[in-house]
């Protein structure tokens, strides 16, 4: 498979209403059930350089619907988070 076909079957993921207190490893240990997390990103406030409330993690296509079906309103440390393509 050439890098763009693979690209092609990537979807970004944007997991939305997080903790604080939530971190990367958490997240991965949340979607990688459904298959690999290729890449994981928690864009920070440009004025705070605080950590967004919001992440993007990116995961094979097939893999990334199954996760967003089965996430989206599920409870991260008490809180109902929201999951859709990014």
């Amino acid at each position: 498979m050439t890098d763009e076909q693979r690209s092609d079957n990537i979807q970004r993921i944007r997991v939305e209403r997080l903790p604080a207190s939530v971190d990367e490893a958490a997240i991965r240990a949340l979607f990688e059930p459904f298959g690999e997390v290729l890449a994981y990103e928690r864009p920070t406030d440009e004025q705070t350089d605080a950590a967004g409330t919001y992440i993007l993690i990116r995961m094979d296509q097939v893999d990334a619907d199954r996760a967003i079906d089965a996430l989206d309103g599920a409870k991260l440390d008490g809180q109902a988070v929201h999951v859709s393509p990014a």
